[in-house]
């Protein structure tokens, strides 16, 4: 019985063979695809975590406020986590916040006693990402390599064709899971009630 692939390099290989290619032993083993995947893995991963609101990677974090002064319009300055992508929102007490991101910080308006919480975009370990993310990696990976190494340009727009496909039916997939939104108890709506 064969295992889904559950590392970087499982992914990559799973891609470079169905590219026609062999397979690496490392980013580093010296070969035109390692150096390829080496160049090209991270920012492919990064760009389709961007591309949905994908629920496994996404984490609520209480944000460290800094010392010193903040900006304006602000008032005040947070760190941001080392692993954060993006910031997809940031809320007081439940309620949501204008926020700017600059650099690895966070600037807001808020008192210096508030739980400033943001919700933001990371990258999980490869082992922890669904079969349809996984999927949608090594399809987009194709994408990339199959001009690459082996000049088939026709294969590898079909490839990205198939990966946006692929994408959507994932993000699809990860909206639907977990537990719904309760309308009445979201802080937009209660807002909107008064």
């Amino acid at each position: 019985m064969s295992t889904a692939p559950a590392s970087d390099l499982d992914l990559c290989n799973a891609a470079l063979t169905r590219c026609g290619a062999q397979p690496i032993t490392s980013f580093d083993d010296g070969t035109t695809e390692s150096l390829i995947l080496a160049q090209n893995y991270e920012q492919v991963v990064a760009d389709c975590l961007s591309e949905s609101r994908w629920k496994f990677a996404r984490s609520l974090r209480t944000l460290n406020r800094l010392s010193g002064t903040a900006p304006e319009p602000w008032t005040a300055v947070y760190q941001l986590p080392g692993d954060a992508l993006e910031v997809e929102g940031v809320t007081i007490s439940g309620a949501p916040v204008e926020h700017e991101r600059s650099s690895d910080k966070l600037l807001c308006d808020a008192d210096p006693s508030a739980a400033v919480v943001a919700t933001i975009l990371y990258r999980p370990v490869t082992s922890a990402w669904p079969a349809q993310f996984r999927e949608f990696v090594i399809l987009r990976l194709c994408a990339v390599l199959l001009p690459a190494i082996a000049d088939k340009f026709q294969e590898g727009a079909a490839a990205a064709q198939a990966a946006a496909l692929k994408g959507r039916r994932a993000s699809l997939r990860s909206a639907q899971s977990g537990t719904p939104t309760n309308p009445r108890t979201y802080p937009i709506k209660g807002a909107r009630r008064g």
